[in-house]
């Protein structure tokens, strides 16, 4: 799904449906710090589970990657 609008701003935003328990487990699989997991239930007529995963990288690795953008 992509968003060019959101909140009046314009954007460009890509959204990408993937279960959150496997969003989860790759964070965790890169050693990424997870701050919050918020997972909604399905109710009737819903697609599966949706939720939101807020996870940050390693200091490490976001330093890398800004020495590799150089």
């Amino acid at each position: 799904m992509h968003y060019d609008e959101a909140l009046g701003k314009s954007v460009d935003l890509d959204c990408y449906r993937q279960d959150p328990d496997d969003v989860v487990t790759l964070s965790r699989e890169a050693s990424s710090h997870l701050w919050s997991t918020i997972v909604k239930q399905p109710e009737a007529g819903d697609k599966p589970l949706q939720g939101i995963v807020l996870a940050t990288k390693p200091a490490a690795s976001v330093a890398q990657s800004q020495s590799d953008a150089h």
